[in-house]
């Protein structure tokens, strides 16, 4: 797959001449830059009006798209009338939509006590966080001591194991984070 710019100028073409562009983004590490904690991913005001401007050209629909719970997203961004999914698309939100995946709530129950043993099993390494996100869970290291991260993974994948393969939860892996998601697509 060729890099987006390696191509810029068959793309600026294919763009002008469009009658409509869904312009999908990310939030944390594409419309804020990766920080330690998820609260310091914070929208740059002018990052806001350009998305402000673009959602009101005709030509635009906008959706922001976010491992995040939908309510925050949706605060975070605070533009209304644009689409919304949170927890990886589990949950979404816009103009003419409203979309829950009906067996994400399935797994629920495998979450909490996933979140309970997670918590439990690694309270003694510092600048772990734990972050329930209702649907989905993630586990954050970021902060965690070079020399623990090994035990994080260890623990993680101990905790997780016995659901994973009953099929009860799924898990993804992204910039020093751990998620557990439901089974799901």
């Amino acid at each position: 797959m060729k890099h987006l710019f390696e191509d810029w100028s068959g793309i600026s073409e294919k763009l002008h001449s469009a009658g409509h562009i869904l312009l999908l983004l990310d939030y944390d590490g594409t419309l804020t830059p990766i920080v330690a904690t998820p609260e310091q991913a914070i929208l740059a005001e002018d990052m806001r009006q350009l998305l402000r401007v673009l959602h009101n050209r005709d030509k635009f629909s906008i959706g922001i798209i976010s491992g995040r719970k939908l309510d925050e997203i949706q605060r975070i961004i605070g533009l209304p009338d644009i689409y919304y999914a949170g927890n990886h698309g589990l949950e979404m939100q816009g103009p003419g939509l409203c979309y829950f995946n009906p067996q994400s709530a399935e797994a629920r129950t495998y979450l909490t006590a996933i979140l309970q043993a997670l918590k439990e099993r690694l309270a003694h390494i510092a600048g772990i966080m734990v972050e329930n996100k209702g649907l989905s869970l993630s586990l954050h290291y970021r902060l965690a001591p070079e020399a623990h991260i090994k035990e994080v993974n260890d623990i993680f994948n101990q905790v997780c194991e016995p659901y994973v393969v009953k099929n009860q939860v799924k898990i993804t892996r992204g910039k020093k984070v751990l998620e557990v998601r439901p089974p799901v697509d």
